[in-house]
């Protein structure tokens, strides 16, 4: 008993020894918070299992990082470690090596309208095996997240190991993309061999799905991309990006705006993806709104803005 307590306190005092290199210590919610991130938890599991918003979870989130001097969960996980701030004896068995977070999509409280054809087309697209990967390339505003979100959607039982989402937006540097990868996907990555390496190895048996959200901001690190492609053989993935990644492998569709009416009367809006989205927009403010007394008005607006999502449901929503 007595060499139990002396190894705790030894194990603790090595603790605060470790944690007191950090200029600005983590409090006792944000070690708790890092513990769970450790075991793979997301922010909304986190944030049921101590009760608190998710909101709140993503600013001690901020803080994690901040004084650990990180950019990502890998990193965070990894700087703790150096800094004995996790007891990995314990933690260990409780960690798979893969947590099971494949599936799961941004959430959308509005309706999807429109792209009947691009539907259509590329999920011809996903389900043929000479097709591995697919760029939806075009400016901001145009809903190529929620395009690529709503096919995916539709296609979980197509891929054996799950579809993953991962949102490049927040990656700084190319450097990153592996362990923003690695972290999206639940691999837990060690020092013994490079990310990348082991990324690919882990990839390699699989069968799933990448959606890569936003790859312009890494765009010139597309090799990454064409490496998976050759090293894992039933990997596909779908990228929206400003602009085509230039691979051999890719098929790159262009979306455009929602189609918007030439005419100045129509008489069905759901013809016209832009009228219908701005319909379904006034109505979430406005009960009483109706479509025909003011057709012409919207058929304008809709012109204005020439048939852009973003721009109709901004419009919309005033």
């Amino acid at each position: 008993m007595l060499g139990c307590i002396t190894a705790w306190f030894n194990t603790i005092r090595m603790n605060d020894l470790n944690a007191s290199l950090l200029i600005d210590p983590l409090t006792n919610r944000e070690l708790e918070i890092l513990r769970l991130i450790d075991q793979g938890l997301s922010n909304p599991e986190i944030a049921d299992r101590l009760v608190i918003g998710l909101e709140t979870v993503r600013w001690y989130t901020k803080q994690i990082y901040s004084k650990l001097d990180v950019h990502s969960r890998t990193q965070a996980i990894h700087r703790a470690r150096e800094l004995s701030l996790l007891n990995s004896e314990e933690a260990a068995p409780h960690v798979p090596a893969v947590s099971a977070r494949q599936n799961k999509f941004p959430t959308y409280t509005t309706a999807f309208v429109g792209r009947e054809n691009e539907v259509t087309e590329l999920t011809g697209l996903l389900n043929d095996s000479n097709v591995r990967l697919i760029t939806i390339a075009g400016p901001g505003g145009m809903g190529k997240t929620r395009l690529c979100v709503e096919i995916a959607r539709k296609q979980m039982s197509h891929f054996r190991d799950g579809i993953y989402f991962v949102p490049m937006l927040t990656v700084r540097a190319a450097s990153e993309i592996d362990l923003t990868l690695a972290e999206e996907i639940g691999l837990r990555l060690n020092d013994s061999a490079e990310p990348r390496i082991q990324l690919l190895s882990y990839l390699e048996p699989k069968h799933l799905l990448l959606v890569l959200d936003s790859f312009e901001h890494v765009a010139d690190d597309a090799e990454l991309i064409a490496a998976i492609l050759k090293s894992a053989p039933h990997v596909k993935l779908m990228v929206t990006s400003h602009i085509s990644l230039n691979l051999r492998e890719e098929w790159v569709r262009y979306l455009g705006p929602l189609t918007v009416p030439l005419e100045d009367e129509i008489h069905d809006i759901e013809v016209y993806g832009a009228v219908k989205l701005f319909y379904e927009g006034v109505r979430r403010v406005r009960g009483d709104f109706s479509i025909i007394d003011h057709l012409p008005a919207v058929i304008q607006i809709c012109r204005t803005v020439q048939g852009i999502p973003l721009a109709i449901e901004l419009a919309a929503a005033r």
